[in-house]
This record gives C-alpha cells, sequence and structure tokens, in this order.
C-alpha cells in the first residue's frame, strides 16, 4: 500500500515532520537565549548608566547638598528621554528619601520597593526586580559617595517590566513570523524538490520506474537481435538473452556489471568508446557462424557515455532472402531489413536513455540535461519565436554572469498585435531584464536570481519580473523614467525611459516596487481598449 504514495506525498510529508521538529526546537532554545541575552543586555546598559550618573560630580554635590539642582533635573530627564530603556531615575539619601524622581509628586517621598536595603547596606551595584510607584520594574542601583568616600545616598535606574516583556512579545512575534516564512520556504522546496525528482523519473512513481526497467527487460530480451550495452567503462549494462545464446556463453552467471572483453574478447564496445564513431556491418565468426555486428557509441551532453551493439545472425538473413524470388526482392528485403534493423537500434538506444542501466539499480536516472527543460519550457509557455528566441538568449546571458533567470511556469504568450507590436515587447523586456542583471551585479550576493513572468490572452498583457539585485532608493525611483537619469553611468539612462514612452502609447502601465538591498519587483500591464 505504502509503494503506491506518491513521491510527492513522500517527500513532502517526510520534509514537514522534520521541519515541524527542527523548527519547534531551535526557536525554542534560539528564543530562550535571544531573551536571556536581550535581558543581560539590558540589566549591564541599566548598571552602566546607574555608574555614570553616580559618579557625576554635580549629582554628588547636588545630593550632598539635598537639593536637586534644574541643571540635574535636565540632565536626568533628557537621559530618561533618550534611553530607549530608561522609564525611571531615583535619586535618595541614606534615609530612602528620594531628592529626583520623573514624577515630580515622588519627590520627598520615601523609597518604594524594598530592595534598597542592600545598597543602604553598603553594596555597590546590583540588580533587583520589584514593585515601584510607577509598577513593577526591573532595577539597577549603585551607590552614590563624595570625594571623600563617604556614602551620601543611592540612584536607582529601572525599566518597567511592562516594557520587557512587550518588547519580549515582539521578539516573539518576529520569530512567529520567521518560523511561518521558514515553513513555507520548506514546503515551496519539498515540492520542487519531488518535481525534479519526478521529472529526473520522467513523470514517472519510483515503482513505475522499477515496473518500466522490468517491462524494459522483457522488451529487449524478447528481441530475435542480439544486443549489448557498456557504459562509459566498458562495463556491461545489457546482455540480452539472444545475445547469450548467439555468443554462446549460456554458462556464464551475473554478467551486468563484468567488464565487457573478459566477456567478449573480440567486442568493439571499447573501441568504440575510445573513438566515439560507429562501427556498422563488422562480420564476427563464431563457431562457423557469421554475425553482423553494428555499433554506436551513446552520447549525453556531447560526452560518451557508454556504446551498445546489435549483432544478427548473416547465416540466418541469408537464408531467408535466398528463399526470396528475384534479384529485386532480394535487395528490397535486405533493405527493409537493414531499415528495420536501424530503427531496433533506435528504439534500443531510447530505452538505454531512460537511465544507464548499472546506476539504475541504485539511482534510477540522473537529471535531464537543463538547456533542453529550459527550451522545453519555453517553446512550450512562448508561442512567439522571436519573444521565445530573446528569452532563451538571455537565459544564456544571465547564466554566463552566474544569475539564473526563469522563466515563470504560469507563463503562456501568444503574440497579438492588436496589444503591442513585437518590436516594442523585445525592447520592454530586453531593457527590464537587462536592469535586473545590472541591479544584481551591483550586489554583492550568492543568491542571484531573475524570475520572468509573461502572460497574456485576447485582451491584456501582464508582465512581472523579480530580482534580487541592489534594489532601487526611493529618491532614485521618483526620477527613474527621467530621460537624462542613469545609475549605470554615461549613455545608459534611456531605457526606463523607453519603456515608459511605449507603455504611454499603448495605454499600458508599469508599477515598481523595491526594496534597498533585497530587489525589485517590476509589473507592466498592458489592456485592449473596448
Amino acid at each position: 500500500m505504502l509503494n503506491n504514495v506518491s513521491l510527492k506525498s513522500k517527500i513532502t510529508f517526510t520534509n514537514i515532520l522534520l521541519m515541524t521538529i527542527m523548527l519547534i526546537t531551535t526557536m525554542t532554545i534560539t528564543l530562550k537565549f535571544n531573551m536571556n541575552t536581550i535581558e543581560k543586555k539590558l540589566e549591564a546598559n541599566l548598571l552602566n548608566i546607574s555608574k555614570i550618573i553616580a559618579k557625576n560630580p554635580m549629582v554628588i554635590d547636588d545630593l550632598n547638598n539635598k537639593e536637586i539642582s534644574k541643571d540635574v533635573e535636565k540632565y536626568l530627564d533628557d537621559i530618561i528621554v533618550s534611553g530607549n530603556d530608561i522609564d525611571v531615575i531615583v535619586i535618595a539619601d541614606n534615609n530612602g528619601k528620594r531628592y529626583y524622581h520623573p514624577n515630580e509628586d515622588e519627590v520627598g517621598k520615601k523609597f518604594v520597593g524594598g530592595d534598597e536595603k542592600k545598597v543602604l547596606g553598603g553594596e555597590e551595584s546590583y540588580i533587583s526586580e520589584a514593585e515601584g510607584s510607577l509598577g513593577k520594574q526591573k532595577r539597577a542601583f549603585f551607590v552614590i559617595k563624595n570625594k571623600s568616600g563617604e556614602q551620601l545616598g543611592f540612584i536607582m535606574i529601572s525599566t518597567l517590566m511592562e516594557n520587557i516583556n512587550k518588547l519580549k512579545i515582539e521578539m516573539f512575534k518576529i520569530y512567529i513570523v520567521l518560523a511561518a516564512f521558514i515553513f513555507s520556504v520548506g514546503i515551496v522546496v519539498s515540492l520542487y524538490l519531488s518535481k525534479n525528482i519526478k521529472i529526473s523519473l520522467l513523470g514517472h512513481e519510483p515503482y513505475k520506474f522499477t515496473k518500466m526497467y522490468m517491462q524494459r527487460k522483457e522488451v529487449v530480451d524478447s528481441l530475435e537481435e542480439g544486443i549489448i550495452a557498456v557504459d562509459e567503462n566498458g562495463k556491461i549494462i545489457i546482455f540480452n538473452k539472444a545475445a547469450i545464446n548467439m555468443l554462446d556463453i549460456r554458462k556464464t552467471k551475473n554478467i551486468e556489471g563484468k567488464f565487457i572483453n573478459d566477456i567478449f574478447s573480440k567486442s568493439k564496445l571499447v573501441n568504440i568508446i575510445q573513438s566515439g564513431e560507429s562501427r556498422n556491418n563488422q562480420e564476427i565468426i563464431i563457431k562457423d557462424i557469421i554475425i553482423i555486428s553494428n555499433g554506436i557509441p551513446i552520447i549525453e551532453n556531447n560526452k560518451v557515455i557508454g556504446a551498445v551493439t546489435i549483432f544478427r545472425n548473416k547465416t540466418e538473413v541469408t537464408r531467408l532472402a535466398e528463399e526470396l524470388t528475384g534479384v529485386n526482392q532480394i535487395i528490397d528485403s535486405l533493405r527493409s531489413n537493414t531499415h528495420e534493423f536501424m530503427n531496433k537500434l533506435h528504439v534500443i538506444l531510447g530505452l538505454i536513455q531512460i537511465g544507464k542501466m548499472e546506476d539504475a539499480k541504485s539511482y534510477i536516472m540522473n537529471i535531464r540535461e537543463e538547456q533542453s527543460e529550459i527550451v522545453s519550457l519555453i517553446i512550450k509557455k512562448i508561442k512567439d519565436p522571436t519573444i521565445a528566441a530573446l528569452i532563451i538568449g538571455k537565459i544564456s546571458r544571465a547564466k554566463e554572469m552566474g544569475i539564473k533567470l526563469n522563466l515563470n511556469p504560469n507563463s503562456y504568450f501568444n503574440m497579438n498585435d492588436n496589444l503591442i507590436s513585437r518590436n516594442s515587447l523585445v525592447t520592454i523586456i530586453g531593457n527590464l531584464i537587462e536592469n535586473s542583471i545590472d541591479s544584481i551585479n551591483e550586489k554583492d550576493n550568492d543568491f542571484k536570481n531573475i524570475s520572468l513572468l509573461i502572460y497574456n490572452d485576447e485582451n491584456s498583457l501582464l508582465i512581472t519580473i523579480d530580482d534580487t539585485g541592489n534594489g532601487i532608493s526611493s529618491a532614485n525611483l521618483k526620477r527613474i523614467y527621467d530621460k537624462e537619469f542613469s545609475t549605470k553611468g554615461k549613455n545608459r539612462g534611456v531605457g526606463m525611459y523607453i519603456i515608459k514612452n511605449i507603455l504611454d502609447n499603448y495605454g499600458g502601465e508599469i508599477v515598481i516596487e523595491s526594496e534597498e538591498g533585497i530587489g525589485t519587483c517590476t509589473e507592466i500591464r498592458i489592456s485592449k481598449v473596448l
């Protein structure tokens, strides 16, 4: 039953489970660590500021005189206003009488909280939590002494616990958003991974591919021709029953995976791999039987990855030919036979290209050629050859610069001259892609992506392009359509000006959203005037 579960479902479920466990564990640990770190930094900050104020000569003199001056009041008020972490400052004498408090009504009253006892008892500085006149607080105490070292009183600086809790809640919200984002990305990656694995399996589930492999083996073994295929190292990946019988090696067991010359010393497959050239209509004599051999290299991405040869009993072919009447019939028969022979060879090549058989047992099949997939997608989605050629060319150009340019799978375009001319569209798409390439090249970033979406129907055209480039400042966005404006140097500032003019002529709209250091999203819409 489990075998029939789709590969996509298996990968997605496994990844979601792992991500959930990892996210909960990681987020819990890091959140707790960061909250503790913030609290420690806050405590250190409170102690540092309390020390600075306690050592201030004006503060010492005023406390010694039992009266806080206007200058010191302003100094302390400014600290509260400018300090994000400071809500309360209290200066009190050795009896706990307040001489400064942000709430003037509290000045002259007794210090509240009970946690001042340690500083009055001689402890120089410490952190505590207590309930004050303004609520529960995290407090830093520091003793105030005169030049002779006599204790005059103390300073208490605090942050309301309410504000600390708000900060923790905000951090928790950020972590939740981050976790949701990572979770979403994980799901997308899982779907993408499962999709690509399935593509590598030519759209089949693994259990179906296994079934196909067994069916292929049955097909190959049922052929009258002997077939031998080897990989680039000369190791056997196919050796069908007809070849075993024809070469009289029935006693040899477990042939696949062995070196071809150890099994069949007259084989030319290794020579074909080394030379990369076909060898057709070669005659081999085995126990007085003449065998016709045709061998060709298997080529993938302009590299020889193996070779295949097909054998046919020439004696049997000759016997069949002699049964025919007339020279022309014999010639036609042989021609047909050769044609059929070659067709079968191509069928076998196709079966082999489904996957290298030795690797198929352990890995199934490598990913198909990337460029072929790209071109196939573009041709499928972009019906106009000029626009398709432009996109293919830009993909190649971007690739040379280490940039990945993707055509959104949701794209679909069929040229509609009633919306916009082909030349104008080439100008728009070409300039937008070049702008994205330039923006990415300005940024030192390993994540270099451009995503292009083109979609149209009878009445509208939509083009969007997203990049991970350097972004555009708000100041530059206001001037981006000016004819002479450019951030790229002399004579480089007309691209967006031209695009805007084209869109104005066709009644189109352009919207640009950009964030510096993050990237840019450009959207263009053109609608048919009804």
